[in-house]
């Protein structure tokens, strides 16, 4: 096992997530707050349907239901990728009802990070050139972005992998490059849709591991998951069925139905 400088073992993901939350939980403003949440795609299906809940800074969510239920369309919504029909999301205590394009492309860009479980690398870049091009995005450039890519590429353990191109890394170097990129420019909201879907056990665990290191009390991650084990490492479950949040289960309890089957994997 890994030490600090202190020769001390290192505080685990989940306990350090948790201690995050403690630190935010007495008057902080929810990075994340949505009440009755509605979402309706012609003609008649009813994605989601009164969804309320709030998110804080320090918080690790797991959304979890059957195939179906509603959360990669919640977990969409949440990104700015997609409006409801109706209901109030507020992103960091601005409401984005009715904003103006250029200000959720803002949010989308400065302030949100994702994740996809077919990690969406630029296949003509490089490892480093892939985390350089979401911070040329950002209009991050010249020597900040070469330091901040090189601080995030050794972040998820990929020095040596650096100028490989994705089609010669493995799924798990994939993923991590996937993360790096994400977490390059510092999101208050880190957005993960089946992080773990296409990897074996060992790798996802790790996978899983990274991802929880990665929570902060400057940020929140939030992951769409069907595997039970991810989303009981998480600090809160939020239980979808047919559209409607069910449950909001905190990390601590246990022996409750969280939604899934063998048959939604």
């Amino acid at each position: 096992m890994a030490t600090n400088e202190a020769g001390a073992a290192p505080e685990s993901p989940v306990v350090s997530a948790r201690s995050a939350v403690a630190e935010n939980e007495a008057g902080a403003v929810p990075i994340v707050a949505v009440e009755a949440l509605t979402k309706t795609f012609p003609p008649t299906t009813h994605a989601l349907t009164d969804v309320s809940f709030e998110i804080l800074l320090g918080q690790s969510v797991a959304i979890i239901g059957k195939s179906g239920s509603g959360k990669s369309t919640l977990l969409s919504i949440l990104g700015l990728l997609e409006t409801p029909t109706s209901g109030t999301y507020r992103f960091a205590g601005t409401d984005t009802q009715g904003l103006p394009s250029r200000r959720l492309t803002a949010f989308r860009r400065d302030s949100i990070g994702y994740i996809f479980q077919a990690y969406n690398l630029v296949e003509y870049l490089t490892v480093r050139e892939n985390v350089l091009h979401a911070l040329d995005i950002k209009g991050i450039r010249g020597e900040q972005a070469e330091r901040i890519a090189e601080e995030k590429i050794a972040r998820v353990g990929l020095e040596e992998r650096r100028d490989a191109y994705p089609q010669t890394l493995s799924g798990g170097e994939q993923q991590r490059t996937a993360i790096a990129r994400a977490i390059a420019g510092a999101p208050q909201l880190l957005l993960c849709n089946e992080p773990t879907g296409n990897l074996d056990e060992r790798t996802a665990a790790s996978i899983l591991d990274l991802l929880l290191s990665m929570v902060s009390p400057t940020n929140a991650v939030v992951i769409v998951t069907h595997d039970s084990s991810v989303a009981a490492a998480c600090q809160r479950r939020l239980v979808m069925s047919d559209g409607v949040l069910t449950e909001q289960i905190s990390g601590s309890d246990s022996g409750i139905d969280d939604g899934t089957d063998e048959e939604s994997a």
